[in-house]
């Protein structure tokens, strides 16, 4: 494969989750129709691309305040969590937003600068389509925190929206596929052993793609996803979820919180 700039990718697990029922995670329900089926266990992650000038982060997890607020288990703060990888909130470069749920996006108090990218429709929804209507924002899809900080980085000029498919750096482009979320967006990363698919919410376990299975928590449309888990096949690359336990068991352990997903 010709040679790119990246040097690193890892996958810091932040915390744990179990209050999401399991229809949340499987359309219908699995089986289908049984709503006696306990919670799974969905780790909470972000990701790092190093490259030889930057350290850009996927998503940003959320502050200590809403941990607690959703009664989050081993919660690591981000300042805590880049220590594993020896790094500071402060030694982030640029964030990529893969979609502005609040568990990938409350997070961003803790990191003072570098540009955030994020899809035109993300950005749209969160700000005003969703935020538009009582019911989400009962709900907290999207959270008041949530529309502000998106619109605060767009007037702090830290913000950068895309419309559709871009390669954002040499062998980072970014993929929109909707469906979980209007404006969702894979990283793809091309290095030197392959591509690298960083799905995020696209689909939250390997068993949504490996079983065509998709997600039951939804905010644009099911079409939308299972069309997104034919395009994440055909990227043909190692794919990383973004809920699933089983990343900690295929890839490099570096401790409690963290994998190396490459080298």
């Amino acid at each position: 494969m010709e040679k790119t700039g990246v040097k690193s990718i890892y996958a810091l697990k932040y915390a744990v989750v179990e209050f999401l029922p399991n229809y949340a995670v499987y359309w219908m329900g699995d089986p289908h129709y049984l709503n006696n089926q306990p919670p799974p266990r969905l780790f909470q992650y972000y990701w790092l691309i190093q490259t030889a000038e930057r350290n850009i982060l996927i998503d940003v997890g959320v502050s200590p305040e809403m941990a607690a607020q959703r009664k989050m288990i081993d919660y690591k703060a981000p300042d805590v969590l880049l220590e594993n990888v020896g790094l500071k909130t402060s030694d982030i470069d640029d964030i990529i937003l893969t979609h502005a749920h609040w568990d990938h996006l409350d997070g961003i108090d803790s990191f003072a600068k570098g540009t955030l990218y994020v899809q035109r429709a993300c950005y749209r929804f969160t700000v005003e389509e969703g935020a538009e209507y009582d019911f989400f924002r009962r709900w907290g899809y999207p959270t008041r925190k949530d529309s502000f900080s998106l619109l605060t980085l767009m007037w702090d000029n830290r913000l950068k929206i895309l419309d559709g498919d871009t390669e954002l750096f040499p062998g980072i482009k970014v993929v929109k596929v909707d469906g979980h979320f209007p404006g969702l967006q894979l990283v793809v990363v091309d290095t030197e052993q392959g591509r690298i698919v960083i799905a995020s919410d696209a689909m939250h376990l390997y068993d949504n793609l490996d079983r065509d299975f998709p997600m039951g928590l939804y905010f644009g449309n099911l079409r939308e996803i299972v069309k997104g888990y034919e395009t994440i096949r055909n990227l043909a690359g190692l794919v990383l979820p973004g809920h699933d336990p089983k990343v900690f068991d295929r890839f490099k352990s570096l401790g409690k919180d963290v994998v190396q997903v490459y080298p």
